[in-house]
């Protein structure tokens, strides 16, 4: 009746199943960022489904299993690295249990030289997207702010100069506008 990744809406959370055993269901919820896995009756969760307190839903992950990075690229080699970091834990049939799951991840920590909070954000991270490698991509198109106009305050935006003398331009609004102005003049069609 269930399938390992599937995921099910309950009172408004998302949760995605694991593994499926014998009288049990593991299974996490998707959006919570503390979340652990955990063990619910088959039949709790089937009496729910025909309460209908229990419903299935569209996996908001699915576009990660259609994602492929560019070999070499930044997305691909952490992707990689994080992956090969958690596979003892993810090759552990008794994962949900928290004793083995935390002396697993001691012997990683031991072995590997990582922190606990990064070992759990990515194991986290894996079991919540879908339980593929591609699960542990960067999300990095949420990173800088696109779209965001920023303002300069008392000093110019962007790094400081390194290689020539100089403090660089203070872009003010007045300057913009003239910036503006000018390109808007003599922008080329194409």
């Amino acid at each position: 009746m269930f399938r390992v990744n599937e995921v099910v809406k309950k009172e408004q959370t998302l949760y995605r199943i694991l593994k499926l055993l014998p009288e049990e269901v593991v299974w996490i919820p998707v959006e919570d960022e503390k979340a652990f896995p955990s063990l619910v009756l088959k039949k709790e969760l089937t009496a729910a489904i025909d309460d209908e307190i229990l419903t299935r839903h569209k996996d908001p992950y699915e576009y990660l299993a259609l994602e492929n990075p560019i070999r070499g690229s930044k997305n691909q080699l952490q992707r990689d690295k994080n992956y090969a970091l958690i596979k003892p834990l993810i090759d552990e049939p008794l994962f949900y249990d928290p004793k083995i799951r935390s002396s697993i991840i001691q012997r990683i920590i031991q072995e590997q030289g990582t922190t606990k909070q990064t070992l759990y954000r990515n194991i986290k991270r894996y079991w919540q997207r879908g339980q593929t490698p591609n699960a542990l991509i960067p999300d990095y198109t949420k990173c800088g702010g696109k779209g965001s106009k920023h303002t300069a305050k008392d000093k110019k935006l962007g790094r400081p100069r390194k290689y020539t003398p100089g403090v660089g331009a203070f872009i003010d609004d007045h300057i913009e506008k003239m910036f503006r102005r000018i390109v808007e003049k003599y922008e080329v069609v194409k």
